[in-house]
């Protein structure tokens, strides 16, 4: 084989793989094409046909393929033939974007607080009572039961209120024994209505009406008189059995508190 057959077929081989690599990136550049003047043809005679196998040809980012060439082996009807595809632009795969609607808020319910008033100390008559504002809700929750106090031991009647008054050294008309009756009231009292209301105002629950002087009180030294009462019977529903005197400040206000029960009697000095 000569040597002008193999320069030809090394140099179309040649430009066969720059065009197919993608070298060339103008197809002005790219070698001459050739015919079959350019290569005698005794050449061809002398070797046997060969086959160049073309290899895909690949895709620049931003150019189109590149031109690829198909030579046969056949030097008469070897013809430059380039094909050159654009890939069509994909249209985007993405779908429409959908929107989730956010579920509308609950109002929370508004529950009403009621605020009550209760009082947070005993005060005195006459005066204000103060009072602290709480929630109705708290005051429900943690109310503390006080257990109510029992009423003083009395007849609903009072049927039995009966006492004996003996008074003596008191002055003409004031001495002598006296009954009285209360609820209602009667006896020979001279004065039964005044007698049993001032006995009502001087009863308290737990407190004794007849109780005597505490003997660890400081009295002052006052006589006044001989006058003594001794005061027997039944009141609110309890005995009693009493005794009381004027020898000094605490005996003299004793009785008098008692008075019209008790007959009024004028205070003497000690000489």
């Amino acid at each position: 084989m000569s040597a002008l057959p193999r320069r030809g077929i090394a140099s179309l081989a040649v430009s066969a793989v720059s065009l197919l690599c993608g070298l060339a990136a103008d197809p002005a550049d790219a070698a001459p094409a050739l015919t079959p003047g350019s290569i005698p043809t005794h050449a061809y005679s002398a070797a046997p046909a060969r086959t160049v196998h073309t290899v895909p040809a690949r895709t620049a980012p931003a150019l189109a393929s590149a031109p690829t060439r198909a030579t046969s082996g056949n030097p008469t009807s070897a013809n430059p033939t380039r094909a050159t595809s654009l890939a069509p632009a994909r249209p985007s795969s993405a779908g429409p974007t959908r929107t989730t609607p956010l579920a509308p808020a609950h109002a929370l319910p508004t529950v009403p607080v009621r605020t009550a008033l209760t009082p947070t100390s005993s005060a005195a008559p006459g005066h204000a009572t103060p009072t602290r504002a709480i929630p109705a809700t708290l005051a429900n929750a943690h109310r503390v039961t006080t257990p109510a106090l029992p009423p003083p031991p009395l007849p609903e009647d009072r049927t039995g209120d009966h006492l004996t008054l003996v008074v003596h050294g008191a002055g003409p008309g004031r001495d002598g024994v006296r009954q009285l009756f209360c609820h209602p009231e009667a006896g020979d009292h001279p004065d039964p209505v005044a007698a049993c209301r001032v006995l009502d105002e001087n009863t308290r629950w737990g407190r004794d009406a007849f109780a005597p002087v505490p003997p660890d009180s400081l009295c002052t030294m006052i006589d006044g008189g001989p006058a003594t009462a001794h005061v027997t019977g039944y009141w609110a529903g309890r005995p009693v059995d009493a005794t009381f005197s004027r020898g000094n400040g605490c005996e003299i206000a004793r009785w008098d508190r008692l008075v019209p029960f008790l007959p009024e009697a004028g205070a003497e000095k000690s000489p």
